[in-house]
């Protein structure tokens, strides 16, 4: 029997909970809302970090960690403005915009954006986000106790309603009442190298989708994603571990297609000489001659990218590794050298 991935959908009608009534400590006149939000108001901007938000809303953003809590606060981005953050670990991250007037007026009704990007000492990401400036009377409570991320996204892909870390349990999503917010579920699995998460691959369609509505004013709809039995080696799709032994930086594309590790990002994710990176991005069918990686300097002399001469047909569930190497644009290659499981690859 195919391995499945379901939800269990609940709809009931509660009290919400009243908002909290801080105190303003600062010496500064800040609104008692944000009483108590981690180092309020700089969060964790820090022009030494290496992820960038760029606000593409005219007004200003608050945005935060997963959820929106005070613990949780990361910063605030003024109108089209940015913002450097410096996070505490190498991972993944999911990154929660909101409107800040909304917010101070409608607090955790404030409607939410939920961005999935990276975090890397070395490698800068950067992400845009966009805010609404509606809030909503009802609450979509979303649990994840899967070892799976989640991503809840509008099925025009124009949004991520939410981005749900493993294990995160009644994550809240503001909603209007009677609105209708049809959705997709795309589930993707962390992967690691040497102890260290790197990238996420996600898995083969598990024909997820739903409507989520609010009933009633102050009610919660309750998502709760159950029976997750997926085996890396059958059910994600293919990726490439590309190690770089050439002397130079390239970058990873799929025909004119850039590559990534699966976080969102504006920027494209170089591939340093001597390390190794795993992409994704591809599905089963896909084939390997389509690979190519680019190089400024191979642009300039006027060589063009370097295509991988396989016509290898890529399917779910393994690992296709990659070696470039070489010095210079007259002096560069690139072959495949195994195919692997998944299971054979990542560690738990």
């Amino acid at each position: 029997m195919k391995n499945k991935l379901f939800i269990g959908l609940l709809f009931c009608t509660l009290a919400l909970i009243g908002c909290k009534k801080p105190t303003d400590g600062n010496d500064k006149k800040v609104p008692a809302v944000y009483n108590g939000f981690y180092n309020y108001p700089a969060g964790r901007v820090n022009q030494n970090g290496t992820l960038t938000i760029q606000n593409l809303s005219a007004g200003e953003v608050i945005i935060f960690n997963g959820i929106v809590d005070k613990d949780n606060y990361l910063g605030t981005i003024d109108g089209l403005g940015k913002v450097t953050l410096k996070l505490p670990d190498e991972k993944f991250y999911s990154i929660v915009a909101v409107d800040k007037s909304v917010y101070e007026e409608k607090t955790t009704n404030a409607a939410q954006t939920s961005y999935f990007t990276y975090y890397s000492n070395i490698q800068g990401y950067k992400i845009d986000v966009n805010v609404s400036g509606s809030s909503g009377n009802g609450t979509w409570l979303i649990s994840n106790p899967t070892s799976y991320w989640v991503r809840f996204e509008k099925n025009d892909k124009s949004q991520n309603y939410a981005v749900v870390a493993p294990g995160a349990l009644r994550v809240p999503v503001p909603i209007e009442r009677d609105r209708a917010y049809d959705y997709n579920v795309y589930f993707t699995k962390e992967v690691k190298l040497n102890g260290k998460i790197i990238s996420v691959i996600e898995t083969v369609d598990t024909d997820l989708f739903g409507t989520a509505v609010a009933k009633s004013a102050n009610s919660y709809v309750y998502n709760t994603l159950v029976g997750t039995d997926i085996n890396p080696s059958s059910m994600l799709k293919p990726s490439v571990m590309i190690k770089n032994d050439y002397n130079g930086t390239v970058y990873c594309k799929k025909s004119n297609i850039y590559l990534s590790n699966g976080a969102e990002a504006v920027d494209n994710l170089p591939l340093v000489s001597g390390e190794r990176m795993v992409y994704v991005g591809l599905s089963a069918g896909d084939v390997l001659n389509t690979l190519n990686f680019e190089n400024m300097a191979w642009t300039a002399g006027g060589k063009g990218n370097l295509f991988l001469q396989d016509d290898t047909v890529m399917e779910n569930g393994k690992v296709y590794q990659i070696t470039l190497s070489g010095n210079n644009k007259d002096d560069r290659r690139v072959e495949l050298t195994a195919v692997l499981t998944a299971d054979a690859v990542f560690s738990e």
